[in-house]
């Protein structure tokens, strides 16, 4: 973590963190992400050609990458300048 994020803004990224409605969050997208790994395991993203199974994979892995950066999100990439 840089040192763009003051002490102050740590403790409320802490608080945020730990509060009951994020907490809630964080395990309704670990719920999801685990259920589009085992619709894959499952072979829920094969489909009736080549490309349209390459389609809904493509789909997938990007909704699990969503999932995982919202999950793994620090207080620097929250509370940084935006490019201008």
């Amino acid at each position: 973590m840089s040192q763009i994020v003051d002490q102050s803004t740590l403790e409320q990224y802490n608080d945020w963190l730990g509060h009951p409605i994020t907490v809630l969050l964080n395990r309704y997208l670990r719920q999801q992400r685990e259920a589009l790994k085992e619709q894959w395991a499952n072979g829920n993203f094969t489909a009736a050609t080549s490309e349209q199974t390459a389609l809904l994979t493509a789909n997938a892995v990007g909704q699990c990458e969503v999932l995982s950066t919202l999950l793994t999100l620090e207080p620097d990439q929250l509370f940084a300048e935006p490019d201008q």
